[in-house]
């Protein structure tokens, strides 16, 4: 598949959902993680306040679910959001019949208002036969979204949340070794495995070092990356993006991609990071490389190879410019738009089913957006 054009139009959200859109973050600043194939999520934001609400999108439904507030982190702006996919096995006992499959059946169909409804609903397998005497057992998926850092009204931060989707229930991790990277915000973390980590971002001073979290040890530890053609330190950078298979890399070998971002100025150029051999590696990249920038959107077209990049503050104003670049041949391509939205930086991007959702942004001249936007791919 190959594409030159972005058709762009904006999203009207389920009704049902007004009360929750009265209360979405207005302005930049905002976190977000995809979740799976339907969903993604959104923590934070600045804009006429500072906020700590997170929202989960169902694409399917077009509606937004609002999670609990109860020991949610302090407000905040600029904090990094991921999500961490986990395998579980469910064990029912239950009559083998076609009637049982049929109720199964009608109860995936259903509407719920719950985060983990869409998920187990769709990615739960069961079987049931003579040998396991009525016992369906099932596989399904937990999802854990972490919540790293920020900008509160007291000062950059360096705690560590976990929201548990399934139980719709926040707690604050504190690391067993009693260590953490120093507070900051406007870096990014990414999941891999048994692994969170962590690259750049701003506190006393702009970061260039990398951090991971190790989720079953619940400890921090810094990741040696001073090796190869070592990026100069940098804050909002678009997305620390894995890069797996298709992508680039494989399971032995992930890579990270970065690219742009706000150091001593912008920068345009572009970086992978290979996590195993802890290398970086400056990319010569070609065609029509954006010029420098911060505070755009970064986001993995899985299906084609390409990393595409939306917006961000260009030193003067705004961008509305929508970049590919080509994995294999390092090349940069500028996309013609149809119907764009306004021109935003620190807007939040994703791909789901082969669309680019846009929501929220800052759009200068005290513009908060929290609107929504997606795109198909021509």
């Amino acid at each position: 598949m190959s594409f030159n054009t972005l058709r762009w139009e904006s999203i009207s959200c389920d009704p049902r959902d007004t009360v929750f859109n009265e209360h979405l973050p207005q302005g930049g600043g905002v976190s977000h993680t995809i979740m799976d194939e339907h969903r993604f999520a959104v923590f934070g934001g600045l804009g006429s306040r500072r906020y700590n609400e997170l929202f989960i999108f169902n694409t399917r439904e077009n509606e937004w679910f609002k999670a609990s507030m109860e020991n949610a982190p302090s407000r905040r702006c600029k904090a990094s959001l991921c999500c961490r996919k986990i395998e579980t096995t469910t064990t029912t006992t239950t009559e083998c019949s076609s009637s049982s499959s049929s109720s199964s059946s009608t109860a995936s169909s259903s509407h719920s208002h719950s985060p983990s409804s869409t998920a187990s609903s769709r990615n739960t397998s069961a079987t049931c036969s003579e040998e396991n005497h009525g016992h369906v057992v099932g596989k399904a998926w937990n999802y854990k979204l972490y919540v790293f850092g920020g900008w509160t009204s007291e000062g950059k931060t360096n705690d560590l949340y976990e929201y548990d989707v399934a139980k719709d229930e926040w707690k604050q991790l504190k690391p067993n070794n009693s260590f953490s990277p120093p507070a900051r915000s406007a870096h990014y973390c990414c999941c891999v495995g048994k692994y969170m980590y962590l690259y750049g971002g701003i506190g006393n001073k702009k970061y260039g070092d990398m951090y991971r979290y190790h989720f079953d040890k619940n400890e921090w530890e810094c990741v040696n990356a001073m090796q190869g053609d070592v990026p100069l330190p940098r804050s909002s950078y678009g997305g620390l993006l894995v890069l797996e298979g298709g992508g680039g890399g494989t399971k032995s070998n992930t890579q990270f991609f970065v690219t742009c971002g706000l150091g001593c100025g912008r920068y345009n150029d572009t970086y992978l990071y290979e996590v195993q051999s802890k290398r970086w590696t400056c990319v010569k990249c070609s065609g029509d490389i954006p010029s420098k920038r911060g505070r755009h959107s970064c986001v993995l077209h899985e299906e084609t190879g390409n990393v595409i990049l939306y917006g961000g503050f260009t030193g003067t104003e705004c961008s509305g410019e929508c970049f590919s670049f080509n994995l294999v041949t390092k090349e940069w391509k500028m996309l013609q738009q149809i119907n764009p939205p306004p021109k935003r930086e620190s807007a939040c991007c994703v791909i789901l089913n082969n669309k680019l959702y846009m929501f929220g942004g800052w759009g200068g001249d005290a513009k908060f957006f929290n609107d929504m936007y997606v795109a198909s791919f021509e």
